[in-house]
């Protein structure tokens, strides 16, 4: 028996004129490898009554969004603006008067509301204050261009000098990447919340991070030369020099304090490396983090000459707390290494007066943190060198600990390598 098809069920039509929602792609082209990049999102539509087509100029109304709904919502946005004669530009959250400051005040907002820790937010807040906005704060984002930015990143900031005496350049290449990154986040911020259609800074080829690899090997042999002088004057600030050869970085050798040294009058003598010495956010002043940089507590203990060092420093300060002069601060009052009158030691003073000792000693410059990587070649040179002891000293992921292995590998090739020749020689004789 033959059966009849049924006719198939139409899609009823919308009714003329309410428009729809689709999926739109876009492309835009990437300046640095050629290829289109694509852009999704979704567009509702909707057509422009005939009377208000010649003042609209144009006869339909749309709006653009992640999502249906939101495409939706700008839509109806959009067309309510159309109806009151609102001209400001559509699709934009803010309009464009919004200049970089105002959307870095946005961001950072959005930052301190938990988006990153409160140390990256603080950094970021630097990078702008002190290198963005005095270039580019007042620029409107919709006028902002690549012009702007690769004058920004190839002309004033490489050219920053350290200081009006100093013409040596302020940012090396890995700060410039940073500011480079934190405006990328800014901007991309931008994009995301509809204050920009696009970031600028796509068509800018960020700066190169350049890893300093400056020849640690070179400066060990100058370093414990510098070493022997310094004990050998009596030199005030020999104790903190040393105690770059123990690992610590800056800011935990500023943070040491007496309380956290166990056993000084003792056998053994044990360092805790627990916290910090780090700014207040609002580049107010100084305060004591707990933890170290990668959040692990490290107990060190104490070699005899480090221990000497520092009896012969508790002597002299315990000397400088009975002049009236000594006054420090009640939160830092228990820090090993102060100025003559209980005055911090900042980092930036710390560096300083390390350059100052370079130069008073004829040495050539060389970074205080050079110093933890020549720590990390002496450690591998000890004639039955132990990594476990260089991780708990260095820490286990970090970069002086690169340098450990690297050392350590080239200095126990030579045996290992002549025990090889040796083995393939034995089998090409058979």
């Amino acid at each position: 028996m033959a059966t009849t098809k049924k006719p198939a069920k139409k899609t009823p039509r919308r009714p003329q004129g309410s428009g729809g929602v689709y999926e739109r792609t876009v492309y835009r082209l990437d300046p640095h490898t050629g290829k289109s990049i694509p852009r999704i999102f979704w567009q509702a539509t909707k057509e422009i009554p005939l009377s208000l087509r010649r003042e609209a100029g144009r006869a339909r109304i749309t709006g653009n969004g992640r999502t249906p709904e939101e495409a939706r919502e700008r839509l109806d946005l959009n067309y309510q603006k159309l109806l009151t004669g609102d001209r400001t530009r559509h699709g934009r959250v803010a309009g464009p008067t919004l200049t970089v400051k105002d959307l870095f005040e946005k961001w950072d907002e959005d930052n301190r509301r938990g988006r990153v820790s409160d140390d990256i937010a603080a950094k970021y807040e630097g990078y702008f204050r002190n290198h963005i906005l005095p270039h580019i704060g007042a620029r409107s984002l919709a006028k902002l261009n690549k012009s702007d930015l690769d004058h920004l990143f190839l002309d004033i900031l490489p050219r920053k000098p350290k200081s009006d005496e100093d013409s040596r350049p302020l940012l090396g290449g890995s700060a410039l990447r940073n500011i480079f990154m934190a405006l990328s986040g800014c901007l991309a911020f931008g994009v995301r919340n509809h204050h920009l259609d696009y970031s600028p800074l796509d068509a800018v080829t960020p700066p190169r991070r350049t890893t300093v690899r400056e020849p640690a090997a070179k400066y060990a042999e100058m370093a414990s030369e510098l070493l022997a002088v310094l004990a050998e004057e009596d030199e005030p600030n020999y104790c903190r020099w040393l105690f770059q050869f123990l690992g610590l970085r800056r800011a935990e050798r500023l943070a040491i304090t007496w309380s956290a040294i166990e056993g000084l009058d003792g056998k053994e003598v044990r360092l805790s490396v627990h916290q910090q010495l780090a700014r207040q956010q609002d580049g107010s002043g100084w305060y004591l983090k707990e933890g170290t940089k990668n959040h692990q507590k490290r107990v060190v203990v104490v070699p005899d000459l480090w221990v000497k060092a520092l009896r012969k420093h508790q002597i002299r300060q315990n000397k400088w707390k009975k002049d009236a002069g000594w006054q420090p601060q009640p939160e830092f009052a228990d820090l090993v290494f102060l100025q003559s009158n209980g005055a911090l030691i900042t980092p930036n003073r710390d560096n300083e007066e390390w350059h100052a000792v370079l130069k008073a000693h004829g040495l050539p410059y060389w970074r205080g943190h050079i110093n933890r990587y020549i720590t990390a070649i002496w450690l591998a040179e000890e004639p039955d060198p132990d990594i476990r002891v260089a991780r708990s000293i260095l820490g286990h992921e970090s970069d002086a600990m690169t340098y450990y292995y690297s050392h350590d590998i080239s200095r126990s090739q030579g045996p290992a390598m002549k025990n090889y020749g040796q083995s393939v020689a034995k089998r090409m004789a058979k």
